[in-house]
């Protein structure tokens, strides 16, 4: 049942594990090559699948297009707002006196 071993180590546990990693142009290549291959038996599944996956890319490409051009307008707006900040700053400090003379 139990037996004890005063001289004897045990043995380090060995595991079978296979690591892995994601590659999305991988899996992206994989997909076109299978796609490839099977084109001479095109059924409804695999066109729609198609369809979809050239929907997707398209969608991403103008998706960061998009974020692009959100984000220079972003700091365009910022740029200008930060003028006329300054503007506002600097007429503040050239009138304010003469502003504060003629209110007398």
């Amino acid at each position: 049942m139990f037996r004890l071993n005063l001289f004897r180590t045990p043995g380090h546990l060995r595991f079978q594990y296979v690591p892995q990693h994601y590659d999305p142009d991988k899996e992206d290549l994989q997909k076109r090559v299978k796609a490839a291959k099977s084109e001479k038996q095109i059924d409804m599944a695999d066109s729609k699948s198609r369809i979809a996956q050239s929907y997707k890319s398209r969608y991403q490409k103008h998706r960061n297009i998009s974020r692009r051009a959100n984000r220079q307008s972003n700091i365009r707006i910022l740029v200008i707002l930060m003028l006329l900040v300054g503007l506002t700053y600097f007429l503040f400090i050239q009138f304010l006196p003469a502003i504060e003379t003629a209110i007398e």
